[in-house]
């Protein structure tokens, strides 16, 4: 499973001293994290993954602080621009704009986007997003 990445994560954050960092496995639909104490959730190259993408923007937002953000960073890859969602997925890719309406049905608003991030491990046809959203006040 992913344990031995979490394993490498813990080597890591214990290498370089570092102590403001919790990790935590989640399941498949919920990624465990504290409700309302996290300035900043990160989200990258997962999303295209989530199949229940909704319900896990419900926990991330609920784990977020009043004034926290959520971060996206996805590729998509040249051959897949202008496909499904579903095509895009198979292929472990995402267009920003499925992205972007799950986002405002999940009670966020985007705050920055570039669809220009570079390119994924140097591939020019898997060209990299970032979506930064933060929760829309009740």
């Amino acid at each position: 499973m992913v344990e031995y990445r979490l394993t490498e994560l813990k080597k890591h954050i214990s290498d370089r001293n570092v102590t403001n960092i919790e990790v935590v496995l989640g399941d498949a639909d919920n990624p465990k994290l504290p409700k309302g104490s996290l300035d900043a959730v990160i989200v990258m190259d997962t999303y295209h993954e989530m199949e229940d993408y909704i319900k896990i923007l419900g926990h991330i937002k609920a784990a977020l602080k009043p004034d926290g953000r959520l971060l996206i960073l996805e590729k998509l890859k040249a051959h897949k621009i202008g496909k499904t969602r579903a095509e895009q997925t198979a292929a472990h890719t995402l267009s920003a704009d499925y992205v972007k309406e799950d986002l405002v049905k999940a009670g966020f608003l985007v705050l920055k986007e570039s669809n220009d991030f570079g390119y994924w491990k140097k591939e020019t046809d898997k060209q990299m997003w970032v979506l930064v959203a933060a929760t829309v006040p009740e």
